[in-house]
């Protein structure tokens, strides 16, 4: 099985429903042993071009700290 890092990129102000698919798409990653680092750009595709990326738990609090809820009601 391949194994290696996830780059996630959202394009777009934050909202509820961005901050959700955030969310479920690096909870979802967490749960593949195979993706050993997540990475997040900043500013969606300009970050990526910038060079600008967070890795690991930078990108959310966990469940039990209220990231979850924070993230989900963030504007």
């Amino acid at each position: 099985m391949l194994k290696g890092n996830m780059l996630i990129a959202h394009g777009g102000g934050p909202t509820p429903v961005i901050n959700s698919s955030l969310l479920g798409a690096v909870g979802e990653a967490k749960t593949h042993p195979e993706i050993e680092t997540i990475y997040g750009a900043r500013f969606g595709a300009e970050g990526i071009l910038a060079g600008d990326f967070h890795a690991g738990d930078r990108l959310l609090l966990s469940e039990g700290e209220g990231g979850v809820v924070a993230a989900k009601a963030a504007p």
